[in-house]
């Protein structure tokens, strides 16, 4: 078997910065960030050299770029940059509170004066 194509749910794993660098289609290069949600749809089996491409394919499944696909190339050695379990910390909350609210009252000149007036 040259690569499958069982789709899997995985996760983005760490990298060096948070971020990875995936080609997407019609987009070119974009970068993906660490714990991103991806369906893993074709991946390439490093111990076959005769491979489709020799590459991951994966779907966008979260975040700005949801339901792009993209391809990349394996780390070396053959290791994925994908896992299916990622540590993810829960959402924050923001609170706001409002403390005060400048309005400029200013009026042009223009609109102060009424059709016709010099």
């Amino acid at each position: 078997m040259t690569s499958s194509t069982t789709t899997k749910m995985v996760y983005v794993s760490k990298t060096a910065d948070g971020w990875l660098k995936v080609s997407a289609e019609g987009m070119g290069n974009i970068s993906i960030p660490y714990g991103l949600k991806v369906k893993l749809t074709e991946f390439h089996d490093p111990k076959e050299p005769k491979s489709k491409d020799g590459l991951d394919h994966i779907e966008i499944l979260e975040g700005v770029n949801k339901g792009v696909k993209a391809t990349l190339h394996r780390k070396p050695g053959g290791q994925s940059y994908f896992e299916s379990n990622v540590a993810l910390r829960p959402r924050g909350k923001i609170h706001a509170s409002v403390v005060g609210m400048f309005v400029d009252r200013r009026v042009s000149p223009c609109a102060s004066r009424s059709i016709g007036s010099p």
